[in-house]
């Protein structure tokens, strides 16, 4: 049985000391969003958390999913204070500088050299359209783990932030012209998942993201899905006109026919 020789707060300073940085600038748009990343650190840490009880993990193997929610997104902070974007084709690829900046910082320092690994590939992996195959169980378990909880919270940022304040970073620039793409509402339909090159409009950002569904991996997550609610603001906020009100409804139906196979 492995000891966790540190504790999940000593790895929480090292984040902080490192964020701190990012605060040191006069502009208030970039304080914002430096600030909502922390906070969707912190929530995909809770969600991570919930879903590690739901699969019943061994305390090791949570602890491995707590550090890898922690870092996840790392190299955002640096993605915006640079180029004010989170649209890693105007940048770089925010994975695979996060695990750059994780090895060279040290921030992994105490775990075990395999696990270190195992947490890096999950990071690495963490915004790929799909994932490799796995022959390390802890490895897949970890890269399943944090894109299933980094989803439920971006859901949440998404229906929240553009009700509040439509701002075009969340939406990677996109603006609301009115229209959307019928190819999106399509592969909706037909259960897969939407690539951001047929993205025109806000409603198509939102309907994209509405496609992650086909990317969950445990049903525990659905059960997250429809216990907080997280895409009922999104679902609310897209035009109520017959094509897309119809997508609503096969997207609640498919949501409701996973949660009725989830044993009570």
């Amino acid at each position: 049985m492995r000891i966790i020789m540190l504790s999940i707060e000593s790895y929480m300073q090292r984040f902080k000391k490192y964020l701190i940085q990012w605060y040191d600038t006069e502009d208030a748009y970039v304080k914002r969003n430096i600030r909502l990343k922390e906070e969707h650190t912190e929530r995909v840490m809770q969600n991570i958390i919930e879903l590690s009880n739901l699969l019943k993990l061994t305390e090791y193997e949570s602890f491995l999913a707590e550090i890898t929610a922690l870092y996840h997104d790392i190299a955002r902070f640096r993605q915006f204070y640079e180029y004010k974007t989170f649209d890693d084709r105007k940048s770089f690829d925010h994975a695979e500088e996060g695990t750059r900046i994780i090895q060279e910082q040290g921030f992994l320092e105490g775990i075990d050299t395999n696990d270190k690994y195992k947490i890096l590939s999950a990071i690495r992996y963490h915004n790929k359209k799909h994932l490799p195959k796995f022959t390390d169980h802890t490895e897949e378990l970890l890269a399943k783990l944090i894109r299933d909880a980094d989803k439920l919270d971006i859901w949440f940022i998404v229906g929240k932030e553009l009700a509040e304040n439509d701002d075009p970073a969340i939406t990677l620039g996109y603006t609301d012209n009115g229209k959307f793409n019928p190819q999106i509402i399509k592969l909706l339909r037909e259960q897969k998942i939407v690539d951001y090159r047929l993205v025109q409009s806000t409603v198509d950002f939102k309907l994209t993201t509405l496609g992650w569904l086909y990317d969950i991996n445990f049903k525990q997550t659905f059960y997250l899905i429809r216990k907080n609610n997280v895409l009922r603001p999104i679902l609310h906020s897209l035009p109520d006109i017959p094509e897309i009100n119809e997508t609503k409804n096969y997207i609640e139906n498919f949501i409701e026919s996973i949660f009725s196979t989830i044993k009570k």
